[in-house]
């Protein structure tokens, strides 16, 4: 699990098994997993990744002291639509994450608020699982030191680009298998690279509402929607 700007291998052998494999509170971070010596990650809630805003509310002074006092609240309503931050560039301030011959299962979302992208490129790697916008909020509308363990504990419900775009290369020899809907803001589809729906369902593409053919070899921008049907 990381918390701020990192960059975490997994080598040889290595078995992650946390809540969520990687939990990042709106910090800039690099991530890379090559699991071509055997690695693995096995979420304990399905969450590969997770990009949500800071719920840590620190420490305040109380009599001259710092104590854990300070109460954590969940922001009401909507998040606001920023037209001047770009939901399809890579930015210095960004989630960025690279997987490599490793199999996963399990999902990816950006539920933050403010301006962040989530950058994912797969290297001869198979994915079973979500990857979207989502919608991240916790079981109750404030946090105090009490229920400290609510701290990064969000659900989410898949929704489309607001300022927290996803961005997904596919390279040869990658295969992603969609589960549920999945919204994004950039789709890469190299060469040799496959995006299908589990056996016995369909996957359907749209781009700003507008039905596009899966085809390997093809980049997608604009609001795009993953919808597996029955």
């Amino acid at each position: 699990m990381g918390y701020g700007a990192a960059i975490v291998g997994t080598g040889e052998d290595t078995k992650l098994v946390v809540d969520h494999a990687f939990l990042d509170k709106g910090q800039a971070v690099a991530i890379t997993v090559d699991g071509s010596q055997g690695a693995r990650l096995l979420p304990a809630n399905g969450t590969l990744l997770q990009l949500m805003e800071n719920d840590d509310p620190g420490p305040v002074f109380v009599n001259g002291k710092l104590v854990n006092a300070s109460v954590y609240t969940e922001p009401s309503g909507l998040p606001v639509k920023d037209s001047s931050f770009d939901v399809t560039a890579v930015h210095s301030s960004d989630a960025v994450a690279t997987f490599s011959q490793i199999a996963l299962t399990g999902n990816f979302f950006n539920g933050m608020r403010g301006n962040m992208n989530m950058v994912l490129t797969f290297n001869q790697a198979r994915l079973t699982g979500v990857i979207s916008t989502s919608l991240a909020r916790h079981a109750v509308s404030t946090i105090a030191s009490a229920s400290y363990q609510q701290l990064g504990e969000v659900s989410n419900t898949p929704s489309p680009v607001v300022n927290n775009g996803v961005s997904v290369t596919l390279n040869a020899g990658s295969c992603w298998t969609v589960t549920g809907t999945s919204y994004l803001s950039k789709l890469v589809l190299a060469p040799g690279a496959t995006l299908t729906a589990p056996p016995g369902h369909t996957l359907t593409l749209t781009v700003d509402g507008v039905a596009r053919p899966i085809v390997a070899g093809q980049s997608y921008s604009g609001n795009i929607v993953l919808t597996v049907h029955s």
